[in-house]
Protein backbone atom coordinates (compact mmCIF):
# COMPACT_ATOMS: atom_id res chain seq x y z
CA UNK A 1 0.00 0.00 0.00
CA UNK A 2 1.33 3.38 -1.15
CA UNK A 3 2.08 6.20 1.79
CA UNK A 4 1.60 9.82 1.71
CA UNK A 5 4.01 11.98 0.47
CA UNK A 6 4.33 14.18 3.34
CA UNK A 7 7.20 16.60 2.39
CA UNK A 8 4.49 17.13 -0.91
CA UNK A 9 1.45 17.37 1.02
CA UNK A 10 3.50 20.00 3.54
CA UNK A 11 4.20 21.76 0.04
CA UNK A 12 1.05 22.02 -1.25
CA UNK A 13 -0.78 22.86 2.27
CA UNK A 14 2.06 25.86 2.15
CA UNK A 15 0.44 26.67 -1.67
CA UNK A 16 -2.78 27.34 -0.02
CA UNK A 17 -1.85 29.07 2.47
CA UNK A 18 -0.08 31.91 0.07
CA UNK A 19 3.59 30.87 0.28
CA UNK A 20 4.06 29.85 -3.58
CA UNK A 21 7.81 29.01 -4.51
CA UNK A 22 9.46 30.32 -6.82
CA UNK A 23 10.88 26.63 -7.89
CA UNK A 24 8.71 24.83 -10.34
CA UNK A 25 6.73 21.69 -8.20
CA UNK A 26 3.65 19.99 -9.21
CA UNK A 27 0.99 21.32 -7.00
CA UNK A 28 1.92 24.99 -8.29
CA UNK A 29 1.95 24.54 -11.99
CA UNK A 30 -1.23 22.35 -11.58
CA UNK A 31 -3.18 24.39 -9.77
CA UNK A 32 -2.27 27.47 -12.38
CA UNK A 33 -2.14 25.51 -15.70
CA UNK A 34 -6.00 24.54 -14.06
CA UNK A 35 -7.42 27.71 -12.46
CA UNK A 36 -5.10 30.51 -13.69
CA UNK A 37 -2.93 32.54 -11.42
CA UNK A 38 -2.88 32.54 -7.90
CA UNK A 39 -4.74 34.93 -5.83
CA UNK A 40 -2.60 36.46 -3.41
CA UNK A 41 -5.61 38.74 -1.36
CA UNK A 42 -7.33 35.73 -1.02
CA UNK A 43 -4.82 33.05 -1.05
CA UNK A 44 -6.25 30.66 -3.19
CA UNK A 45 -6.73 30.30 -6.84
CA UNK A 46 -10.11 31.92 -7.56
CA UNK A 47 -11.73 29.94 -11.11
CA UNK A 48 -15.36 30.83 -12.13
CA UNK A 49 -17.68 27.11 -12.25
CA UNK A 50 -20.59 25.24 -11.34
CA UNK A 51 -24.23 24.89 -13.08
CA UNK A 52 -24.65 28.58 -12.76
CA UNK A 53 -20.78 30.10 -12.89
CA UNK A 54 -19.53 32.04 -9.66
CA UNK A 55 -16.09 32.65 -8.36
CA UNK A 56 -15.00 29.55 -6.33
CA UNK A 57 -11.43 29.66 -4.34
CA UNK A 58 -9.23 26.52 -4.84
CA UNK A 59 -7.15 25.10 -2.48
CA UNK A 60 -5.36 21.82 -2.04
CA UNK A 61 -6.55 19.12 0.02
CA UNK A 62 -4.26 16.41 -0.42
CA UNK A 63 -0.99 14.73 -2.27
CA UNK A 64 -0.32 11.39 -2.19
CA UNK A 65 1.99 8.92 -3.93
CA UNK A 66 1.12 5.35 -4.57
CA UNK A 67 3.10 2.87 -6.88
CA UNK A 68 1.06 0.37 -9.10
CA UNK A 69 3.05 -2.02 -11.37
CA UNK A 70 5.93 -0.50 -11.02
CA UNK A 71 5.47 3.03 -11.13
CA UNK A 72 4.71 6.19 -9.31
CA UNK A 73 1.23 7.81 -9.34
CA UNK A 74 0.70 11.31 -7.36
CA UNK A 75 -3.15 11.73 -6.33
CA UNK A 76 -3.62 15.66 -5.96
CA UNK A 77 -7.29 16.54 -4.57
CA UNK A 78 -8.60 19.93 -4.67
CA UNK A 79 -11.01 21.52 -3.11
CA UNK A 80 -13.10 25.48 -3.44
CA UNK A 81 -16.03 27.26 -1.88
CA UNK A 82 -17.70 30.00 -3.63
CA UNK A 83 -16.77 33.39 -2.28
CA UNK A 84 -17.60 37.08 -2.15
CA UNK A 85 -14.87 38.33 -3.87
CA UNK A 86 -15.68 41.71 -2.25
CA UNK A 87 -14.70 40.38 0.81
CA UNK A 88 -13.68 36.48 0.72
CA UNK A 89 -16.30 35.40 2.42
CA UNK A 90 -18.37 32.51 1.26
CA UNK A 91 -21.25 32.05 4.34
CA UNK A 92 -24.46 32.36 3.14
CA UNK A 93 -23.58 33.28 -0.66
CA UNK A 94 -24.57 29.73 -2.15
CA UNK A 95 -27.72 28.61 -3.94
CA UNK A 96 -29.08 25.04 -2.82
CA UNK A 97 -28.64 24.21 -6.00
CA UNK A 98 -25.35 24.91 -6.39
CA UNK A 99 -22.69 23.21 -4.70
CA UNK A 100 -18.98 23.53 -4.46
CA UNK A 101 -15.94 22.86 -6.82
CA UNK A 102 -13.41 19.61 -6.84
CA UNK A 103 -10.59 19.01 -8.38
CA UNK A 104 -8.79 15.33 -8.93
CA UNK A 105 -6.02 15.15 -10.91
CA UNK A 106 -3.40 12.12 -11.41
CA UNK A 107 0.23 12.71 -12.77
CA UNK A 108 3.46 10.35 -12.95
CA UNK A 109 6.85 11.85 -12.81
CA UNK A 110 9.22 14.08 -10.77
CA UNK A 111 6.95 17.52 -9.52
CA UNK A 112 9.25 19.45 -11.68
CA UNK A 113 8.19 18.08 -14.57
CA UNK A 114 4.62 16.50 -13.63
CA UNK A 115 2.78 14.12 -16.66
CA UNK A 116 -1.44 14.43 -16.37
CA UNK A 117 -2.68 11.04 -16.70
CA UNK A 118 -6.21 11.88 -15.88
CA UNK A 119 -7.68 15.01 -14.56
CA UNK A 120 -11.18 16.08 -13.52
CA UNK A 121 -10.78 19.87 -12.19
CA UNK A 122 -14.13 21.59 -11.84
CA UNK A 123 -16.46 18.61 -10.45
CA UNK A 124 -19.34 20.33 -8.75
CA UNK A 125 -20.81 18.40 -5.93
CA UNK A 126 -21.88 19.43 -2.42
CA UNK A 127 -24.55 22.09 -2.04
CA UNK A 128 -25.05 25.69 -1.10
CA UNK A 129 -21.84 26.92 -2.41
CA UNK A 130 -19.57 24.52 -0.21
CA UNK A 131 -17.66 21.55 -1.30
CA UNK A 132 -17.71 18.00 0.33
CA UNK A 133 -14.80 17.07 2.66
CA UNK A 134 -12.68 14.42 0.56
CA UNK A 135 -10.14 11.67 1.10
CA UNK A 136 -7.87 9.34 -0.92
CA UNK A 137 -8.46 6.12 -0.54
CA UNK A 138 -7.53 2.45 -1.27
CA UNK A 139 -10.44 1.41 -3.21
CA UNK A 140 -8.87 -1.94 -4.38
CA UNK A 141 -5.45 -4.17 -4.30
CA UNK A 142 -3.81 -2.01 -6.96
CA UNK A 143 -6.58 0.70 -6.84
CA UNK A 144 -6.69 4.06 -5.36
CA UNK A 145 -9.29 7.14 -5.26
CA UNK A 146 -10.61 9.53 -3.36
CA UNK A 147 -14.41 9.12 -1.16
CA UNK A 148 -16.47 12.13 -0.17
CA UNK A 149 -19.52 12.44 2.33
CA UNK A 150 -22.39 14.82 0.52
CA UNK A 151 -25.31 15.53 1.15
CA UNK A 152 -28.76 16.85 0.97
CA UNK A 153 -31.44 18.61 2.93
CA UNK A 154 -35.13 19.63 1.30
CA UNK A 155 -38.91 19.70 2.54
CA UNK A 156 -37.98 17.77 5.91
CA UNK A 157 -36.11 15.94 4.31
CA UNK A 158 -32.54 14.92 5.38
CA UNK A 159 -29.93 12.78 3.13
CA UNK A 160 -26.49 11.55 2.93
CA UNK A 161 -24.29 9.87 1.04
CA UNK A 162 -20.93 8.80 0.15
CA UNK A 163 -19.49 8.76 -3.24
CA UNK A 164 -16.37 7.73 -4.89
CA UNK A 165 -14.03 8.54 -7.43
CA UNK A 166 -10.99 6.53 -9.35
CA UNK A 167 -8.72 6.19 -12.46
CA UNK A 168 -9.82 4.35 -15.19
CA UNK A 169 -9.27 3.25 -18.91
CA UNK A 170 -11.21 3.76 -21.49
CA UNK A 171 -11.90 0.87 -24.14
CA UNK A 172 -9.60 3.61 -26.37
CA UNK A 173 -6.51 3.19 -23.54
CA UNK A 174 -6.96 6.78 -22.28
CA UNK A 175 -7.44 7.03 -18.71
CA UNK A 176 -10.14 9.44 -17.15
CA UNK A 177 -11.25 9.84 -13.57
CA UNK A 178 -14.44 8.12 -13.05
CA UNK A 179 -17.35 8.35 -11.00
CA UNK A 180 -17.98 4.96 -9.36
CA UNK A 181 -21.64 6.30 -8.19
CA UNK A 182 -22.91 6.59 -4.54
CA UNK A 183 -23.75 4.88 -1.74
CA UNK A 184 -26.58 6.40 0.73
CA UNK A 185 -25.68 6.13 4.32
CA UNK A 186 -28.45 8.34 5.72
CA UNK A 187 -31.68 9.47 5.78
CA UNK A 188 -34.42 11.00 8.16
CA UNK A 189 -38.21 11.95 7.15
CA UNK A 190 -39.22 13.58 11.11
CA UNK A 191 -38.47 17.35 9.41
CA UNK A 192 -41.55 16.27 7.18
CA UNK A 193 -43.89 13.46 9.45
CA UNK A 194 -42.67 14.81 12.57
CA UNK A 195 -41.66 13.25 15.54
CA UNK A 196 -44.02 10.11 15.77
CA UNK A 197 -43.78 7.41 13.44
CA UNK A 198 -40.97 9.05 11.48
CA UNK A 199 -37.82 6.84 9.70
CA UNK A 200 -34.16 7.29 10.26
CA UNK A 201 -31.13 5.44 8.93
CA UNK A 202 -27.55 6.05 9.65
CA UNK A 203 -24.75 3.90 8.56
CA UNK A 204 -21.68 3.65 9.28
CA UNK A 205 -19.35 2.51 6.08
CA UNK A 206 -15.79 1.03 5.68
CA UNK A 207 -14.19 -0.50 3.02
CA UNK A 208 -13.01 -3.68 3.38
CA UNK A 209 -9.38 -4.37 2.29
CA UNK A 210 -10.32 -8.35 1.54
CA UNK A 211 -12.48 -10.28 -1.19
CA UNK A 212 -11.42 -7.98 -3.76
CA UNK A 213 -14.21 -8.59 -6.68
CA UNK A 214 -13.27 -7.02 -10.07
CA UNK A 215 -10.40 -5.61 -8.89
CA UNK A 216 -12.33 -3.55 -5.67
CA UNK A 217 -13.00 -3.95 -2.42
CA UNK A 218 -16.41 -4.34 -1.15
CA UNK A 219 -17.54 -0.99 1.52
CA UNK A 220 -19.66 -2.61 4.47
CA UNK A 221 -22.49 -0.39 5.77
CA UNK A 222 -23.74 -1.12 9.30
CA UNK A 223 -26.84 0.41 9.33
CA UNK A 224 -28.63 1.36 12.41
CA UNK A 225 -32.27 2.03 11.70
CA UNK A 226 -35.57 3.39 13.04
CA UNK A 227 -38.86 2.51 10.75
CA UNK A 228 -42.21 4.36 11.25
CA UNK A 229 -41.52 5.23 14.90
CA UNK A 230 -40.44 1.32 15.53
CA UNK A 231 -35.76 1.27 16.59
CA UNK A 232 -34.81 -2.08 15.15
CA UNK A 233 -31.94 -3.77 15.33
CA UNK A 234 -28.15 -2.66 13.68
CA UNK A 235 -27.99 -4.41 10.04
CA UNK A 236 -24.73 -4.47 7.98
CA UNK A 237 -24.85 -4.58 4.26
CA UNK A 238 -21.96 -5.64 1.92
CA UNK A 239 -21.91 -2.91 -1.36
CA UNK A 240 -19.70 -4.71 -3.81
CA UNK A 241 -18.88 -3.04 -7.27
CA UNK A 242 -20.62 -4.30 -10.52
CA UNK A 243 -18.86 -4.45 -13.66
CA UNK A 244 -21.90 -4.48 -16.04
CA UNK A 245 -22.55 -0.61 -14.26
CA UNK A 246 -18.99 0.78 -13.43
CA UNK A 247 -20.11 1.57 -10.04
CA UNK A 248 -20.61 0.08 -6.55
CA UNK A 249 -24.29 -1.00 -6.80
CA UNK A 250 -26.41 -1.17 -3.78
CA UNK A 251 -27.67 -4.92 -2.92
CA UNK A 252 -31.18 -6.79 -2.70
CA UNK A 253 -32.85 -5.11 0.61
CA UNK A 254 -30.45 -2.05 0.92
CA UNK A 255 -32.87 0.49 3.12
CA UNK A 256 -32.23 3.90 1.36
CA UNK A 257 -32.77 4.60 -2.35
CA UNK A 258 -29.60 5.86 -4.02
CA UNK A 259 -29.57 9.64 -4.68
Amino acid sequence: MGKSASLALTAALALACGAVSAAPNAPQSLMTQAYGNYNTKFRCWVVNGGQVPRPHCMKPVSLDRVAVGGKSFTYLLVSGNEIDLKNGNNAGIGAHVSGGLVGMFVYMGPDSNPQIVAKEPLKELGKYGDAPKGRFVKLGPTRYGWQFEDGDLGQGYDNGWLRFFTLERNGMGQQFIHDLGTIPIYYDNSGAVGPDGYTHYSGKATIVEAKAQEGFYPVKVVMERTVKGKKLSPKTYEVRYSFGKGEYALPDGYPIEEQ
